[in-house]
């Protein structure tokens, strides 16, 4: 049972919780470029970054470039083959406001997201979560201003982590969604538009 419908704004994710969530071996590995880095080549990376970004945090604080916020909420929906239909929630009459054709897998268990629904058939009513996230503006404003300046270093750096943080940022609202709707730990996965079916 959701504990409200419709949509809410989280105008400020605090950083610290932010930070705690940075995949470290994605920001290192991928966002960093230390991908195929290996032993001690690989230590280097890992102690040197650490450093990094243990710096820009600190900078944040003195010089915040970012600000993230969320918008997430919950609609009654329900399943028609493969679309998920999602209705108005201040409307009892079923008011139909959105309808995502969602990929079907063309092999094994042959499994859509809208399988996990109650099918318009049931009569039965189901809430789908929403959710959006950013880190401002402001961040997009800065990391491009810094190559005009020169700093390209400083620029791939920084874009590295806003890219990490935005994910963070993610797995926050995403985590708050989970308790709201009191899902166990099996409970709850976030599907992102762009990722393979």
């Amino acid at each position: 049972k959701a504990p409200f419908l419709g949509a809410k704004v989280v105008s400020e994710i605090p950083l610290d919780e932010l930070f705690s969530l940075i995949n470290r071996s994605a920001l290192f590995r991928i966002s960093w470029g230390a991908a195929n880095a290996k032993g001690e080549k690989w230590e280097k990376y890992e102690h040197d970054f650490s450093e990094r970004l243990k710096a820009m945090r600190g900078v944040l604080d003195e010089r915040p470039w970012l600000s993230a916020s969320a918008l997430y909420g919950y609609f009654p929906c329900q399943s028609e083959r493969d679309d998920l239909v999602i209705f108005d929630p201040t409307r009892k009459d079923k008011q139909e406001i959105a309808r995502f054709r969602l990929p079907r897998q063309p092999g094994r268990q042959s499994l859509c997201l809208s399988d996990y629904f109650a099918p318009q058939s049931s009569n039965r009513m189901d809430i789908a979560a929403f959710q959006i996230v950013t880190l401002s503006k402001g961040s997009t404003e800065f990391v491009h201003r810094l190559p005009a300046a020169g700093n390209i270093t400083e620029a791939f750096y920084h874009h590295g982590l806003a890219v990490q943080l935005t994910e963070a940022a993610a797995q926050w609202i995403h985590r708050r969604i989970r308790k709201e709707l009191r899902l166990d730990a099996r409970q709850g996965k976030r599907y992102s538009w762009g990722y393979p079916a």
